[in-house]
């Protein structure tokens, strides 16, 4: 009797076995597959809430019709679409550039514009309505003449705006709009594209398009933070505009299947923006061309602003109604709509927002205040006399500014460096990950002084990406920032009201010609990280929590 036992004892282990084996090669697919699957989704599923036609703009006057917009990317071109050759491994335009090779590149000049005008308008008036495309040169770039009579010159990270680079890239839009000055107004190029249904007197070659494509995980080998690369793009889309170019930027297609990185805060920023409108008198001299990416609508920013080499020049204030629209869709795409109801914003109309179901991250908790606590290389770890930490004072006096009583803050949200070494920049970040840490306790045990029946909490753990970052300080009802290029976009963007602290030279030297009504600037004390490394964490730790009578140390 013992023996037959023996025999199905082993038998029923087999399945066992199978089952096992079957679980472990099951997992490792979903594994191997689900980065692949989340950005498919991040792609097709998200795409109306990312792109630039679903923009939610709030200025007075419309930044540009719908219908403009639609009718714009319609008539465009007749190669595949951005989706098609992202998932072909291609960017924009760069697809067709390669069955190009063998032809030599025509220059760029007045008299190739009037040819390709001509044979568009030829092809109009036979019914075909496209050109065959061929390649250009247009000053050191190679460009493209597609079908529609676009030209369009892919671009990339040698046209951001630091080392010279913004002038560098003014020098381009000169060459593309055929123009000395871009404060020169006369307009070479029509306002609107030209569709097969044209009358061959009126057909124009449509604006230009300048489609930059970049590694959105450059950040890292650059050694730029994110704020840089933000002030970066809208720089460039600035001067583009300024040239009234259309401007299309994409990340890298590259990206899309590195799992590190899907979380990446530039793939946010992507989208085609056609330029500015224009108003064409009887003679087709532009007779005006709105501004609409600000508070001055009409008035248009100089080449000076725009193309300047001194970055306390750079006038991106000029682009907050973008800005503004920009952060609100992130933040909603993410998080879904905002509590309009209990915010003191209510000087826009609310947006259409997506439904809750759709978002991101649905379930995310949002802060009636949250604070962008930047405490990394900032606490000795770069001996900087422009950055610093501010006074903890600062915050319960600016949240009482629009006279909201203690008893009123429920939940505060403070966002800040991860404590993790490992998870932060190389460098004063990583290094001063504990004395960051410490100062965040401080800052926690400070407020709840102050605001003792406030949840509050910290929000720097491994699944806080800066897309959510970005989202939480948008949607609270009071966003705070101190010195920092990464947390002056969100104060821009919220929903609710912002305050930041005043900018310097070397740090948002724009900030203080911001104009829109939820923006405000605090004049506050503080102690640099120069001043932090010279008497030591402790002794800046200690300044932190004492009364508003102590000295000011920022000189």
């Amino acid at each position: 009797m013992a023996r037959p036992k023996a025999v199905k004892s082993r038998v029923s282990k087999r399945p066992l076995n199978f089952v096992l084996i079957f679980w472990v090669l099951l997992t490792s697919v979903i594994s191997m597959i689900s980065p692949l699957w989340y950005d498919l989704y991040f792609r097709l599923y998200m795409a109306d809430l990312i792109s630039s036609e679903s923009v939610l703009s709030y200025p007075a006057v419309p930044m540009i019709e719908s219908t403009t917009r639609v009718q714009v990317d319609k008539n465009r071109r007749q190669e595949p679409n951005n989706l098609d050759l992202l998932l072909m491994g291609k960017t924009p335009f760069q697809a067709p550039l390669a069955f190009l090779d063998d032809q030599p590149p025509l220059p760029w000049n007045t008299a190739t514009r009037n040819i390709i005008l001509k044979e568009l308008q030829e092809a109009i008036s036979s019914g075909t309505g496209s050109i065959a495309p061929r390649r250009v040169s247009v000053g050191n770039e190679l460009g493209i003449i597609s079908p529609d009579g676009t030209l369009v010159v892919p671009c990339g990270v040698s046209y951001m705006y630091w080392a010279g680079r913004q002038a560098r890239l003014c020098d381009l839009l000169r060459n593309m709009t055929l123009k000395s000055s871009l404060d020169d107004h006369d307009h070479n190029f029509s306002s609107t594209r030209s569709g097969p249904a044209a009358a061959p007197a009126t057909a124009s070659l449509p604006p230009p398009l300048f489609n930059l494509t970049l590694d959105c995980t450059i950040r890292r080998p650059e050694g730029r933070g994110t704020g840089n690369w933000v002030t970066a793009l809208y720089a460039v889309r600035m001067a583009v505009h300024l040239a009234k170019v259309d401007y299309q930027f994409q990340c890298d297609a590259n990206d899309l299947l590195d799992k590190r990185h899907r979380h990446e805060i530039l793939r946010w920023f992507e989208g085609h923006h056609p330029a500015p409108p224009v108003t064409i008198d009887k003679d087709g001299k532009a007779k005006k061309i709105l501004w609409p990416y600000d508070e001055d609508h009409g008035t248009l920013p100089t080449e000076a602003q725009v193309c300047t080499f001194d970055y306390a020049e750079l006038r991106i204030d000029r682009m907050q109604r973008a800005i503004q629209s920009d952060l609100r869709r992130m933040a909603v795409a993410l998080v879904g709509p905002p509590p309009l109801p209990n915010h003191h914003n209510v000087y826009v109309p609310p947006p259409p927002p997506p439904p809750k179901e759709i978002a991101l991250f649905p379930n995310i908790t949002l802060d009636d205040v949250a604070i962008h606590f930047r405490c990394g290389d900032v606490m000795g770890g770069v001996p900087r006399p422009d950055y610093g930490v501010l006074h903890f004072s600062a915050y319960p006096k600016w949240i009482r500014h629009n006279g909201i009583a203690p008893h009123e803050v429920r939940r505060i949200g403070i966002v800040s460096q991860p404590f993790d070494k490992d998870r932060n920049r190389p460098g004063g970040d990583s290094h001063k990950t504990e004395d960051c840490r410490r100062a965040t306790y401080l800052l926690v045990a400070y407020l709840q002084k102050h605001y003792p029946r406030a949840h509050i909490s910290i929000h720097n753990g491994p699944n806080e990406t800066l897309p959510l970052a970005f989202a939480r300080l948008v949607m609270a009802k009071q966003t705070f920032s101190s010195l920092s290029t990464f947390g002056i976009f969100p104060v821009i963007g919220t929903f609710g009201e912002g305050y930041y602290q005043r900018g310097c030279a070397t740090v948002n030297p724009f900030a203080s010609h911001l104009k829109l009504p939820n923006v405000h600037e605090m004049t506050e004390r503080f102690i640099t990280s120069q001043k932090i490394k010279l008497l030591g964490v402790e002794a800046a730790l200690e300044w932190l929590q004492q009364d508003d009578t102590g000295p000011n140390m920022s000189h």
